[in-house]
């Protein structure tokens, strides 16, 4: 059996930084774009502020453990350790599956390339973290 022996400060701080990523990448960086490919307001974004940043942060926990757990699993000890598992499971798991609206709902493959792109720069961001701070 395998013991998993995660750092939950690590994971603490690392989906501390998810969030960051995502505040820079859907607000200064991508914000306009954004809103005009979803169709997405500025209010809308203000009237349910709260609720959905709580709701990304467990996201963001959870997706953070998960990846916590592939760089245990793989005995990851080095940045460049994890920054490849962090890779390997946005290939796997993110980028393959946020292709579906793409193809069969017709949404746009700009919005696709800002969506997975936050989600890759986060996961190789928190694959390095995770993996040099166990």
């Amino acid at each position: 059996m395998l013991e998993m022996n995660v750092n939950w400060l690590a994971v603490l701080v690392t989906a501390i930084g998810y969030m960051a990523i995502g505040a820079l990448w859907y607000g200064p960086l991508f914000q306009k774009l954004w809103m005009q490919l979803t169709g997405v307001t500025e209010e809308s974004v203000k009237a349910g502020a709260a609720k959905a940043y709580a709701m990304m942060f467990v996201v963001a926990l959870v997706s953070v453990f998960v990846l916590a757990m592939f760089v245990l699993t793989l005995d990851a000890a080095a940045f460049i350790d994890g920054l490849i598992i962090g890779f390997f499971v946005w290939v796997g798991f993110q980028a393959t599956v946020m292709l579906n609206p793409v193809i069969f709902e017709k949404r746009p493959f700009r919005l696709f390339l800002i969506n997975a792109g936050y989600n890759l720069v986060t996961l190789l961001a928190a694959g390095g973290v995770l993996a040099i701070w166990q």
